[in-house]
């Protein structure tokens, strides 16, 4: 299996960053912690995929209140660089951090009579096992556990944002082996090339 990882190595990173990135992902899960951010990106202006940022509007439907949590973005980088001309304006999708603590706490405070098994999952969660969440260990300026929660996305205008501010207000940037876990887990979450249901075609 880690041979087939190696062939899918990303091709713009040099040959010894793209060595360090396989030997970063030999170890996966036992390096699930500060590993997966970089600080090396933090003078540049723009926002990256997978960038964790401290605040912007986020509604879960049905209800129109506002809230304003952690977020993380799930938009491609070169989609939302703002320099990019468009015919119509592009839009930043994100979706809320939330305190992994928090999460436990609540699933303890309705199931009180399965703590093991929440138990069991909040450990299978910090070893990303959980397809519809990116578990988020400290680092950088994320002070606590946390967990992106994919299958809550949303979207902004993205020339209705100030991203001088979004930059000042970045909490991390995902390093190469953190952003390579980012996308793989995007890529289950969001494609299921073998969900198993013929489609057919209309004669």
């Amino acid at each position: 299996m880690l041979s087939d990882i190696e062939k899918y190595l990303p091709k713009y990173l040099s040959q010894s960053e793209q060595s360090k990135l396989f030997e970063e992902l030999k170890q996966f899960p036992d390096n699930i912690h500060k590993r997966l951010y970089s600080s090396q990106r933090d003078p540049d202006a723009i926002i990256f995929q997978g960038d964790g940022l401290a605040s912007l509007p986020f509604v879960e439907l049905p209800s129109t209140d506002v809230i304003y949590p952690m977020v993380m973005i799930v938009s491609n980088t070169c989609d939302i660089f703002p320099d990019h001309s468009r015919a119509i304006p592009s839009s930043i999708v994100y979706c809320p951090l939330i305190r992994l603590e928090a999460y436990r706490e609540s699933l303890l405070k309705n199931r009180p009579k399965e703590t093991d098994r929440i138990e069991a999952h909040i450990a299978s969660l910090k070893k990303q096992e959980c397809s519809s969440m990116f578990y988020l260990p400290p680092g950088l300026r994320l002070k606590e556990e946390r967990i992106a929660l994919f299958d809550r996305v949303v979207h902004h205008r993205a020339d209705a944002l100030d991203f001088p501010d979004l930059v000042k207000n970045r909490l991390f940037t995902l390093s190469d082996y953190g952003f390579y876990l980012f996308l793989f887990k995007l890529s289950i979450h969001f494609t299921r090339l073998r969900e198993g249901v013929v489609r057919g075609y209309t004669d």
